[in-house]
């Protein structure tokens, strides 16, 4: 009966997380960031546009193309977007659900870690740091596992081919927070050394199968000039926002607690679990870099989360068995889900009247997506304003795919104007570009944009070489003739 009674409680918190997610993740208004790019890259992907060729993006190509295969089977929409960003979510639920198993924490614990995760509502994006994340969570669980198992190392090389063709800076997380697991779990160097060796062939050869579907599909020079080249210039676009302070701190304060449990502690397991954990939080820190803002910031706090918790279970217990202090933790978790489950109602019901408030056919890409009246407005003059231009037009701005999807017409590179994701030296080869052309029309915006990896040269040279001719909603008009 008591097992009954506990597969019932999970069944329901299950079902309030994943309405959660997906109802935060459909409630969030359309701007011109992530999901608007995100969701471009795919829909381009969908409409024959080929990747890095035609398409700017710095990161690998795995998200986008499963994004791709949803869209091609549940139809092209943000709605689909979302329900796409969802499943990735519950992936990461399901998979930090097995790691808390293998540290034996209790159920009120993984509930409050899985709160925690989601109440910060980071994983309510449709976005590949997220899937990168999932499948560096399995690579922590396998590490994790008291036991070895039979082919871990090509496991663990495969894996690391697959996060790369993911993010490539989730790689590199991933490949270093092996390769210290392995020097501190082992005591023979000659064990690591061939562990490592026998792991790094199976990720050269996942790497190598990328690389081919790449050379097939005609992408692999652009393949390396963005991802790999861009890479340069992306990280001149250092980015330091004040808030992040206090999420340095959080990270050293678990560190430091770490290392003293670590010292301190005769438990092997505990201590094995610490130090596994803390290498993997400190190596996805490298994610940070070089934007560092509160999005940044919080999604490496993930997995800070996990070993703060579990930290907290052992350095409190005698603390957390007291009754009292059991039915208070109990009491909020019931809290939390009933106001979660408030939000449910609440956002349902307002999806549901926009929804029918737009009233957008299904084959629509903006079907599901909330977009806000003065940026419904601009989409419609511009749209209508491209339209009826018998001349090609260029929108040389960070909200340029939002006409581009809805009239399904695409500029290139000029679609997702930003340094990094243009490849090396990106900004020269658009002026060169800008240079070529004939009888077009090209909108800016009136004022400098100040995100920080917006193409600025560009925008200048444009403004310095060509007369202004007139103006629409935030844009300046350049046109240039035969």
């Amino acid at each position: 009966m008591k097992n009954k009674k506990k597969t019932i409680k999970i069944l329901i918190f299950s079902i309030i997380g994943i309405l959660y997610v997906l109802l935060y993740t459909v409630s969030i208004r359309l701007e011109t960031e992530d999901n608007l790019w995100n969701f471009g890259a795919i829909y381009k992907l969908c409409n024959g546009y080929k990747m890095y060729t035609d398409i700017g993006i710095i990161t690998a190509p795995l998200f986008f193309e499963i994004g791709k295969c949803f869209f091609k089977i549940f139809g092209a929409n943000f709605f689909v977007f979302y329900l796409y960003g969802t499943l990735i979510s519950l992936m990461i639920a399901l998979v930090t659900n097995k790691i808390m198993n293998l540290l034996k924490m209790d159920i009120k614990y993984k509930i409050i870690v899985l709160i925690l995760l989601f109440g910060t509502n980071i994983f309510c994006i449709s976005n590949y740091n997220p899937l990168a994340l999932l499948f560096l969570l399995v690579g922590l669980a396998i590490d994790l596992k008291p036991n070895e198992f039979k082919n871990k190392n090509m496991v663990q090389g495969l894996l690391g081919s697959i996060i790369f063709y993911t993010n490539q800076k989730t790689a590199v997380a991933y490949i270093i927070a092996i390769i210290i697991v392995k020097l501190i779990n082992e005591k023979k160097l000659k064990i690591v050394i061939k562990e490592l060796l026998c792991m790094s062939l199976y990720f050269a050869l996942g790497v190598l199968i990328g690389l081919i579907c790449l050379y097939i599909n005609g992408n692999l020079e652009s393949y390396f000039n963005i991802c790999i080249l861009g890479v340069v210039d992306f990280q001149s676009n250092f980015h330091f926002e004040s808030n992040c302070y206090s999420f340095i701190a959080i990270y050293l304060l678990i560190t430091i607690i770490s290392i003293i449990m670590c010292r301190k502690t005769k438990n092997n397991e505990l201590k094995r679990n610490i130090i596994i954990l803390l290498v993997y939080a400190l190596c996805e820190t490298i994610n940070i870099y070089p934007i560092l803002n509160k999005w940044h910031c919080t999604f490496a706090l993930s997995l800070y989360i996990i070993l703060g918790v579990y930290e907290l279970t052992y350095l409190l217990k005698d603390f957390l068995e007291i009754e009292a202090i059991k039915k208070t933790i109990k009491a909020i978790i019931y809290c939390v889900l009933i106001c979660a489950s408030i939000f449910i109602i609440f956002a349902t019901n307002n999806y549901i009247l926009w929804n029918r408030k737009q009233n957008l056919n299904y084959n629509n890409p903006y079907y599901g997506a909330i977009i806000e009246n003065d940026l419904l407005k601009l989409k419609e003059v511009i749209c209508k304003y491209i339209s009826n231009s018998n001349k090609r037009v260029i929108v040389i701005n960070i909200d340029a795919l939002l006409y581009g999807i809805e009239l399904n017409r695409f500029n290139g590179y000029y679609d997702m104007p930003l340094r990094g994701n243009i490849g090396l030296n990106g900004e020269q080869r658009l002026i060169d570009d800008i240079k070529k052309m004939k009888n077009t029309i090209i909108l800016l915006p009136n004022d400098e944009i100040e995100y920080t990896q917006y193409v600025n040269d560009v925008r200048a040279f444009v403004k310095n070489t060509y007369t202004k001719t007139g103006e629409i909603e935030h844009y300046d008009i350049y046109e240039i003739e035969n």
